[in-house]
C-alpha cells in the first residue's frame, strides 16, 4: 500500500494527505477494494496507525458518525413539536422510548441479515433511512405519523451498528479492537456534535429546512456503496478461519463475562446521565454545571474509547477491564462527593476510564461467536442499551424510596460486578481476523 492512498478501484479514490482527510471521488465505475480487490490483509500488521489509512474503516467511521448524529438530532426539536403538535412530557418520553425500542431490540436481527447477506447495501441504506426520517420531521402533521418516523429512525440505527461494528473489526487485522475504537470514536463524534449543529443549522431556518440533511447523507451512503463490497470480500475471506475458531465449543464463562462487563458499564453510564443534573441541583449547584460535566464525561469518553482499544490490543483486554474498573471506584467515590470545579476534574477522568472497557467487551462477544459477528455485535450493543435504560428505573426507584444521594452511591455496585467480570474475561485472544 503506498503512503497517502488508502482505497483505490477503477475511476474512484479515496484519499488522506500526510495533514489530514481529504476525501476525494472520481465517478467512472465501480471499484473492486484495496489492492486491485484482492482480499489480502487490510492493514499492516506492524502499524495500527495504517488503520487512519484504510479506507473502507474510515468509511464505515464516517457513516456510524452520520446514523448516530441523526440519532441524537431529534431532541433539538421536541419543544417545537411540542408545541405544533400539543404534546404532554409523557407524549415526548414516548418518543424516546420508541427510538431506544426499535433501536435495540432490532439489532441483532439485522446483525444476522448482514451475517448471511453483507452489509454492503444495508449500511448506505441506514444512513438514508435515517436521514430521511429526520427530514420528515419537518412535515408530520399528527403525533401518530411522528412516531412512524421516529420507529423508522430507531430501525436505521439498529440496522447500521451490528454490521459496522463487524465490519470495523474484521478490517482491523490483528488490532481488531483499535479498529473497532476508530470506528466508535467516529460515531461518538457524530452523536456529540448533532445538538450543536442542529440549533445552529436547522432550527433557525425551522423544521422543513430538514430534507437538507439527505445531501450530507447521500454523499455517505455513496461512499458506503463504493467500500462495502471491501467489507464483504474481507469478510468473506476471513471465513474460513473463523469457520476453523467456529468448531471449536463456544466459551460461555468468557462471553458471559463480556456482556456483564458491558451491562456494567452502561449501567453506570446510563445513570450518569440521567441523575448528575438532577444530582447537582439538588445540592444547589448552578444548573450549567451539570451540563459542563456532561460535555466532559463524553468528551473525555471519545478519547478514553481510542485509548482503551489501543491499550487492549497492546497489553490485553483483561488488563485493560480490570485496570478500568478498579480504577472506577475511587475515581466515582470521589466524583459523587465533589462540587465546583473539582467536579469537572473528575468528570474528565470518569469519562476516559468509564469508555475504555467499550469497544474491547464488544470484541470479546464477537470472538466467541466468530461465525456471527454481525449478530454478537447486535447483542453486545443492544444488551448494554436494553440494560442501561432498565439501570435508570432501578436507581429512580431507590431514589424515591431513599434519597437520590444514596441511590446514586449504590453504583458502586455496578463497578464492582465489572472488575469481576474483568477478572472473568479470557486471558487470550482467539485468532481468526
Amino acid at each position: 500500500m503506498r503512503r497517502g492512498r488508502w482505497w483505490r478501484g477503477a475511476g474512484h479514490s479515496f484519499g488522506v494527505s500526510g495533514k489530514g482527510f481529504g476525501v476525494l471521488a472520481s465517478v467512472g465505475g465501480v471499484g473492486e477494494g484495496l489492492g486491485g480487490g484482492s482480499a489480502a490483509t487490510a492493514v499492516r500488521e506492524d502499524e495500527p496507525l495504517s488503520l487512519l489509512r484504510n479506507g473502507p474503516l474510515v468509511a464505515l467511521g464516517i457513516g456510524h458518525g452520520a446514523v448516530d448524529h441523526c440519532a441524537n438530532v431529534l431532541p433539538v426539536f421536541y419543544p417545537i413539536l411540542a408545541s405544533t403538535l400539543s404534546l404532554s412530557y409523557a407524549s415526548v418520553g414516548v418518543l424516546t422510548t420508541v427510538q431506544a425500542l426499535f433501536s435495540s431490540l432490532s439489532q441483532p436481527l439485522f446483525g444476522w441479515l448482514a451475517d448471511r447477506f453483507g452489509s454492503r447495501v444495508i449500511a448506505p441504506a441506514s444512513v438514508v433511512l435515517a436521514a430521511a426520517a429526520i427530514a420528515a420531521a419537518g412535515f408530520v402533521g399528527s403525533y401518530y405519523a411522528l412516531l412512524a418516523m421516529v420507529a423508522m429512525l430507531g430501525l436505521a440505527v439498529g440496522a447500521y451498528h451490528p454490521q459496522g461494528a463487524k465490519g470495523a473489526t474484521l478490517l482491523g487485522g490483528r488490532w481488531r479492537t483499535t479498529a473497532l475504537s476508530i470506528y466508535m470514536v467516529f460515531g461518538a463524534l457524530g452523536f456529540s456534535s448533532a445538538p450543536l449543529l442542529a440549533a445552529m443549522v436547522f432550527v433557525p431556518n425551522g423544521l422543513q429546512s430538514t430534507p437538507w440533511l439527505l445531501l450530507p447523507a447521500s454523499m455517505v451512503a455513496s461512499m458506503l456503496l463504493l467500500t462495502g463490497r471491501r467489507v464483504d470480500r474481507v469478510a468473506m475471506a476471513r471465513a474460513g478461519k473463523a469457520g476453523v475458531a467456529g468448531k471449536a465449543a463456544i466459551p460461555w464463562a468468557g462471553m458471559a463475562a463480556a456482556v456483564s462487563l458491558i451491562i456494567a458499564r452502561s449501567w453506570m453510564e446510563y445513570n450518569l446521565i440521567a441523575f448528575v443534573p438532577l444530582l447537582f441541583a439538588a445540592r444547589g449547584e448552578p444548573r450549567e454545571l451539570a451540563g459542563q460535566i456532561l460535555f466532559v464525561i463524553f468528551s473525555a469518553g471519545a478519547l478514553g474509547t481510542a485509548l482503551g482499544g489501543w491499550l487492549a490490543d497492546r497489553v490485553g483486554r483483561r488488563a485493560v477491564a480490570v485496570g478500568a474498573f478498579a480504577l472506577l471506584l475511587p475515581i466515582v467515590h470521589f466524583f459523587l462527593g465533589a462540587t465546583g470545579g473539582m467536579a469537572v476534574v473528575l468528570a474528565f477522568l470518569l469519562g476516559l476510564v468509564l469508555a475504555s472497557p467499550v469497544t474491547l467487551s464488544i470484541a470479546a462477544v464477537q470472538e466467541a461467536l466468530p461465525t456471527r459477528m454481525g449478530m454478537a455485535s447486535g447483542l453486545a450493543i443492544s444488551s448494554g442499551m436494553i440494560m442501561g435504560g432498565f439501570g435508570v428505573s432501578v436507581h429512580g426507584l431507590l431514589a424515591d424510596g431513599l434519597g437520590l444521594e444514596s441511590s446514586v452511591r449504590f453504583l458502586m455496585v455496578a463497578l464492582v460486578v465489572g472488575l469481576a467480570a474483568g477478572i472473568a474475561l479470557p486471558r487470550r485472544q482467539r485468532r481468526f481476523a
